[in-house]
């Protein structure tokens, strides 16, 4: 979403500017048109150049006038427009007249005229505010009326399918709850669909009413809220810890995957909520910081703005945290450790923090996630693996996919300040955890690797990692064809033999978790194969699907930076990992396999970059190459080939095309995989 921002003084000031310019610009027209028809238009181009309108397709000043005119009315009728919103209270002005107003993304190829139009103001601010309001009173309505009806005829069913529509756009969350009476009554009926499920029927109701909520939060660009949270909190309105009813639905909503609530909204309520001595009293389900943090691990800026709330840079670039981010860690330790539940809100909050893990130069962003991003490491490797829930466990899986820098050290036995090594991607790749947390790492994946889910979602980071680093070895070689160059090929087998560590690594650290905890001899003996075949379906499953995410292209900076938001992670928190169709028996099968993804990834992204020849998209009778999985531009649906053997055979015919030079990098993998297996029993 975005958020288009001006002063009404300015603003005012400026159409003023604009008109008494065109009004200068016309009296100078005049003057020079009858000055040349008082001398006989000496200069016969002076009567094209200052006539109304353009002649002969010249421009005039009239013309500029005119233009100048015509952005003068358009800008008026914009101000017009933004002036009744905040009139109305749709939008609010900061105390320096300062107001924002919402547009969804623009659209590829879509023009900034088209997109920041009077007419789009409208239809996603005045409309959408005013179909929220009238959602708003039938909602309520259809629910309190006998029939099931409000008064316009929609039942609730129908009311809810049309609000769903429309439940990302933050104007509209914005009326919506406003119109709704606030937050106790948003949170009262939300506890009324929670108690009045009805088999199921209403469980997408619950989803749509935490994004309309969560998108309320965003109004105003996150000034909302800022009053939506002193709502809940301020004064004597307590609207959460005393009610046990709106606690529940207050978790519910703020705990609904896939939903990010405003930066503003969350700070401003764990601000409020840390130290209130009920806390240690309610039930962690009705813990409103429960609800808070887990939020935050949609929400990265809010995570990383909570969590490290001063500080500064020491000399070696490394994040020194002030007294207020060390006190506040320390008190989230101690709660954390008041139950499992508890313990998965910290994990949510930690691992929202480190996506903002990515190389940042003109920031300390990344400098602040890493410190936070280690002490949690320092805190969460020493606490009972059966302390952790399925969820937290996923949690930790991110917390370590955005810290694949970190991880690939360890897996390599090596640590590098990040940018000394010779090559590319060192340069880009965040800033490294400060201190050792090698022994961290190794029990955190230990951990990870107990939990198919959380194994998966770890195996996707690092599939997203090799695109990463595959796109920037390419931008250091532009227009340059695989095969062609022996420092590029180099650097990618370099690369695809730090990929074998990684995924090395995680899976015998997985499979050496899993049958230690067995805690019985012989029955692990018995069941070492099944947990291989789990673990190896987990492994691949991830990795294919994060090769299959298109790296940007003129890549800048390294970072997975996932959340719990991310779609495929939300899917993967829900239910497994499809499993991979291909067959894994063996260790080395499940090296082979993971190769031959790795290689595969590597030469769709290399054609989809242009990294091959023309001749390598027709077959020895000049006839084009015609896949479902290439299309007319040669740019190749890598997502199509993993999910199908048919289409996988079909590509690897393909890569036996003469016109294609593929890079080598069977021994280095298999050498990384290796070593990488070696580092996890140590």
């Amino acid at each position: 979403m975005t958020f288009i921002s001006f002063n009404i003084d300015d603003m005012s000031a400026l159409i003023t500017n604009i008109r008494d310019l065109a009004d200068a610009i016309d009296m100078t027209r005049r003057m020079i048109s009858s000055s040349s028809t008082d001398n006989f238009d000496p200069v016969p181009e002076v009567e094209e150049l200052t006539a109304p309108t353009s002649i002969s397709g010249l421009s005039s000043l009239g013309q500029v006038s005119v233009r100048l005119y015509e952005q003068s009315t358009e800008l008026d009728e914009r101000l017009q427009k933004i002036v009744d919103l905040n009139n109305n209270g749709i939008i609010t002005a900061t105390p320096d007249g300062t107001v924002s107003y919402y547009l969804p993304d623009r659209e590829p190829g879509q023009g900034y005229a088209r997109w920041d139009s009077v007419s789009n103001i409208d239809l996603y601010n005045t409309q959408a505010a005013a179909s929220a309001q009238s959602d708003a009173t039938e909602l309520q309505e259809a629910s309190r009326s006998r029939d099931g009806r409000s008064s316009q005829g929609r039942t609730v069913d129908q009311i809810l399918a049309d609000i769903d529509e429309r439940r990302d756009n933050p104007t509209y969350g914005a009326a919506f709850v406003n119109t709704f009476g606030g937050v106790e009554n948003y949170l009262e009926y939300t506890h009324y669909i929670m108690e009045n499920n009805y088999g199921g029927k209403y469980n997408d109701a619950l989803v749509t009413l935490s994004c309309v909520f969560a998108s309320a939060t965003q109004a105003d660009d996150g000034r909302n809220g800022e009053v939506l949270a002193s709502e809940i909190t301020a004064g004597d309105k307590d609207l959460i810890l005393r009610h046990r009813d709106n606690a529940a639905a207050f978790n519910t909503l703020l705990c609904t995957p896939g939903t990010v609530y405003g930066t503003e909204f969350l700070v401003a309520l764990g601000q409020n909520f840390e130290n209130n001595p009920m806390i240690i009293s309610v039930p962690p389900e009705l813990d409103p910081m429960c609800g808070i943090l887990t939020a935050m691990g949609n929400n990265p800026e809010a995570a990383l703005t909570y969590l490290v709330p001063d500080g500064q840079l020491d000399a070696d670039g490394h994040w020194v945290p002030g007294q207020a981010s060390t006190d506040r860690w320390n008190l989230l330790n101690n709660w954390g450790a008041m139950g499992s539940l508890r313990l998965e809100a910290l994990t949510a909050a930690t691992s929202g923090a480190s996506a903002m893990r990515v190389c940042a130069p003109l920031s300390a962003n990344d400098e602040k996630a890493a410190w936070i991003t280690g002490e949690a490491m320092g805190y969460f490797a020493y606490v009972e693996e059966s302390s952790f829930t399925p969820k937290a466990k996923s949690y930790l899986a991110i917390l370590l996919g955005n810290s694949l820098v970190d991880v690939e050290d360890v897996a390599t036995n090596s640590k590098d300040k990040a940018g000394t090594d010779q090559n590319p991607w060192r340069e880009k790749e965040p800033a490294l955890i400060p201190g050792n947390h090698a022994t961290d790492i190794m029990l955190l994946t230990r951990t990870v690797g107990t939990d198919d889910i959380a194994l998966t979602i770890l195996s996707d980071a690092i599939g997203r990692y090799s695109n990463q680093r595959l796109q920037v070895i390419l931008e250091e070689y532009p227009d340059t064809e695989l095969g062609s160059n022996d420092d590029m090929d180099n650097l990618i087998a370099r690369g695809a033999k730090d990929d074998g560590a990684l995924i090395g690594f995680v899976e015998q650290s997985a499979i050496n978790a899993r049958i230690k905890n067995m805690n019985d001899e012989a029955a692990a003996h018995a069941k070492a194969e099944d947990i291989k075949q789990d673990v190896w379906t987990s492994v691949l499953g991830g990795l294919g699907s994060g090769l299959a995410v298109t790296s940007s292209p003129d890549l800048q900076l390294i970072g997975v930076s996932i959340t719990a938001a991310t779609p495929f992670i939300t899917r993967a928190m829900r239910t497994p990992s499809n499993p991979n169709q291909n067959q894994v028996t063996t260790a080395a099968t499940m090296s082979e396999f993971s190769r031959e993804l790795i290689f595969q990834g590597m030469m769709a992204q290399a054609s989809n970059d242009g990294r091959l020849p023309d001749e390598a998209y027709i077959n020895d009778k000049k006839v084009p190459y015609t896949y479902d999985w290439m299309d007319d531009n040669h740019h190749i649906d890598f997502d199509m080939i993993r999910r199908s053997q048919d289409y996988q055979q079909q590509f690897n015919s393909w890569l036996e095309d003469t016109d294609i030079h593929a890079v080598d990098i069977e021994s280095d993998f298999h050498d990384g995989v290796e070593s990488g297996r070696q580092r996890a029993g140590q």
